[in-house]
């Protein structure tokens, strides 16, 4: 399968399924792919994870992920809380469509230096700042009873103004379920987003 047929892979510039023009790639990992998209119909900027059709060995797996995926989109709005808008199947694969977060990873903020630009109290500042609004969003998820279960810099983004929303619930699970042994797709997106970061 080549490129513009994959299931998992879309060109920048196409529409994908009448609604969604490809702005580019974000991101890719060894079990899946990132994509900026625009929303036509809402005149929005979107970020869609589109994990690979050979993580979903059964039907189940796959009511599986987007039942765990909507878990997500039931965290409603918070500020520190990347919002995911839906899950969708498009060409056969799950796809979560979330909010699209301009500024990079609190990971590439560390690497590029921007975290702790200016003088050392204004440095202390923004790392105290932004480690409070993560704790606000880790706080929200708790409150609706969802652990994530995959803290780290690359899911924690960062806008234009420096609101850091965590994002990449794909991992979490209720409270009551953090002790069940985890699913096949939880484990292979697992190492998916070890791979990305």
């Amino acid at each position: 399968m080549n490129a513009s047929t994959s299931p998992a892979v879309w060109v920048t510039g196409e529409t994908v399924d009448g609604r969604y023009r490809v702005i580019g790639e974000l991101g890719r990992g060894g079990m899946g792919v990132v994509h900026r998209v625009r929303h036509l119909g809402w005149g929005i900027d979107m970020a869609v994870k589109s994990s690979r059709p050979e993580l979903f060995r059964s039907p189940g797996d796959q009511e599986l992920f987007v039942r765990e995926a909507e878990a997500w989109v039931s965290l409603g709005l918070h500020p520190n809380v990347c919002a995911c808008h839906y899950v969708r199947v498009i060409d056969g694969v799950p796809r979560v469509f979330a909010e699209y977060v301009d500024g990079g990873s609190l990971a590439e903020w560390i690497g590029d230096g921007r975290l702790h630009a200016g003088d050392a109290p204004q440095a202390l500042a923004r790392v105290l700042d932004t480690a409070v609004q993560a704790a606000r969003g880790l706080e929200h998820a708790h409150r609706a009873d969802l652990v994530h279960q995959d803290v780290k810099p690359a899911n924690i983004l960062l806008d234009g103004t420096g609101a850091a929303k965590i994002t990449d619930f794909g991992l979490a699970r209720s409270k009551a379920a953090t002790a069940r042994p985890t699913s096949t797709w939880r484990r292979a997106s697992a190492c998916w987003c070890r791979s990305a970061a």
